[in-house]
């Protein structure tokens, strides 16, 4: 068999795998969501600000802010528990002012609500935020 037939083959193999969804294809045009979470058992609250501010509810919310070298996370999930946490260290308010209105974040804080991590991220599979 010559080689351009052995490629052809293969790439037609490859199709009917896909398409009978016996292999998972690429993760184009994947979407997550992530609806605000809070774990206080370990002291860290997490999800997605568009989410949260796309949500049909109108309890949950997340996100931090920082001016002055001071910064403060806030959120609230579903049922209505509300956690927060505040920082002077300056990588922590640099980790807030990096907060974006489309960004997952997570903030981790300890027993007296002194944060401990604030970190985000933007990924094309969270929803863009909504303005209005």
């Amino acid at each position: 068999m010559s080689r351009f037939k052995l490629k052809m083959a293969k790439v037609v193999v490859a199709v009917i795998l896909v398409s009978a969804g016996l292999v998972p294809a690429a993760w184009a045009g994947y979407k997550a969501s992530a609806n605000v979470s809070i774990d206080l058992s370990n002291r860290f609250a997490m999800g997605s600000l568009a989410d949260a501010r796309s949500s049909t509810d109108s309890t949950q919310f997340i996100g931090c802010e920082s001016q002055q070298g001071y910064a403060v996370c806030q959120a609230q999930n579903t049922s209505f528990s509300y956690v927060y946490c505040y920082t002077h260290d300056a990588a922590l308010v640099a980790a807030a002012a990096a907060v974006k209105g489309d960004s997952f974040v997570r903030f981790d804080f300890d027993q007296g609500y002194v944060c401990t991590r604030i970190s985000s991220g933007n990924y094309s599979f969270y929803p863009a935020k909504i303005t209005n």
